[in-house]
């Protein structure tokens, strides 16, 4: 089943001005939480967004602070104010615009767009109800936002006990998550759902058939292998951040080191071993990573230096690199350790796809690699790609998302724009166009009612 993510995003743009679009200048000395969409700036010539804040050691660099985001997870952390974004699941996608106000459109089979009803929306339209966000997450048929204040409401398929609410059945509007849990970033997967609250503490619900929600043993409240409610992750470190995977889960540690579990057929956790793991296994090669998101068989981290690694699986190219060797368990090519996307760009934004990346470099160009053949590189082929490729169109984006096999960004305009498939009217409706190769314009986010 493919990965319906979100973006992992840290936007760089050179000689970014204090009041434009990039929101507040941060300086301190010890982390803050923030939303994915917010903004720092860590050098004269450098903005990054941020949906956690993680403390870099001062080996790895000159700054203390660098913000991730989150499979385009919007912005997250009470207190703080949202900014433009898209957030991409499998086949629907949402945007949300500053002042929270959301609008959903795409496939809408258990109610995942939120119009109060089942039926796909071919164009947006407003999500029901009067909750307004500050971040929005997309997993595979259901999605979660997040308050000011911390509350996380999901909709949509509740299988596997995915939208946290203890109920069995569909949500078509927002519905609050159980616990009264104030979260700092949450992350929606295939099938489950994680969060992490601003002391640290890691929480996963929904599906466990692999490990995804790093139980030592099965949740509560669910038949079987699921948790119907945020139930505290076995990790025994603290964690900064967090991404949810088709069916995998990795988190990083306040010093950017990381962890995975879950599902491993493709080394997706990059521990060295093709074995499944319930609990958190440390991904090797020694590296501090800025931000990581999770794919679908894949998951790739960003360093602060701007260079990305990847590991999981590779028959599309998805890792950025034409390298890896046949899993045993699937026979497709993939690497179980992480591994150098090739490129010499400097990237400040990752987004990991169902079998596809994306990414946005220091120029503030957009860079997509893997497969291709619903057009979702966005490079005019639809032939895969295993290195980055930059997008066409002359688009400048503050944010992007990647979906099983489509991919959606937010320009400096605040003008959403998608590409790839469009078999299902996921992108455009009233056309016969299965598929678009190039950036199409969907909405202004001024337009968002």
């Amino acid at each position: 089943m493919p990965r319906p993510y979100t973006s992992n995003r840290v936007n760089i743009t050179p000689a970014v001005q204090s009041g434009d679009i990039v929101g507040r200048i941060v300086r301190e000395k010890e982390p803050q939480r923030g939303r994915p969409g917010s903004h720092i700036r860590y050098s004269p010539r450098t903005k990054v967004a941020i949906c956690s804040m993680t403390r870099i050691p001062s080996t790895l660099a000159p700054i203390l602070l660098v913000g991730i985001l989150a499979c385009g997870d919007g912005p997250t952390g009470p207190g703080l104010d949202p900014e433009a974004s898209v957030s991409l699941g499998a086949y629907h996608a949402c945007a949300l615009s500053p002042d929270g106000r959301t609008t959903c459109w795409g496939v809408n089979s258990d109610g995942q767009v939120g119009t109060g009803a089942i039926g796909n929306a071919e164009s947006p339209v407003p999500l029901l109800g009067d909750v307004q966000f500050v971040s929005l997450t997309m997993g595979f048929a259901h999605s979660c936002g997040l308050t000011s204040d911390g509350s996380a409401y999901c909709w949509g398929s509740n299988g596997g006990g995915r939208l946290g609410n203890s109920s069995v059945g569909v949500a078509l509007e927002p519905m609050p998550v159980s616990g009264g849990i104030a979260f700092g970033q949450i992350s929606a997967g295939g099938a489950h759902t994680c969060g992490v609250t601003d002391g640290s503490v890691a929480y996963c619900w929904g599906s466990n058939g692999d490990g995804q929600l790093g139980l030592r043993g099965l949740g509560p409240n669910c038949s079987g292998t699921c948790a119907a409610t945020p139930t505290i992750v076995d990790a025994g470190f603290p964690v900064s951040h967090i991404a949810a995977g088709n069916a995998h889960t990795c988190a990083l540690t306040p010093d950017g080191v990381a962890y995975c579990w879950g599902r491993n057929f493709d080394g997706q956790l990059g521990n060295g071993t093709l074995i499944d793991s319930p609990l958190p296994v440390l991904v090797r090669g020694g590296l501090h990573f800025a931000g990581l998101d999770a794919g679908g068989n894949h998951t790739c981290g960003l360093l602060v230096d701007g260079s990305v690694f990847c590991w999981g699986r590779n028959s599309s190219g998805q890792l950025g690199s034409p390298t890896g060797e046949a899993c045993a368990l699937t026979g497709a090519l993939c690497s179980n350790i992480p591994i150098a996307v090739d490129t010499d760009r400097r990237f400040v934004t990752i987004s990991a796809g169902g079998s596809h990346t994306c990414a946005i470099a220091d120029t503030g160009t957009s860079h997509c690699w893997g497969r291709n053949h619903e057009g979702q590189i966005g490079n005019g082929e639809v032939f895969d790609v295993p290195v980055p490729q930059q997008v066409l169109g002359g688009l400048t984006l503050q944010s992007l998302s990647a979906g099983a096999a489509h991919t959606c960004g937010v320009s400096t305009d605040a003008e959403v724009y998608c590409w790839g498939d469009n078999f299902r009217k996921q992108i455009e409706a009233g056309t016969n166009a299965f598929r678009y190769t190039t950036p199409e314009f969907i909405l202004s986010i001024a337009d968002i009612s």
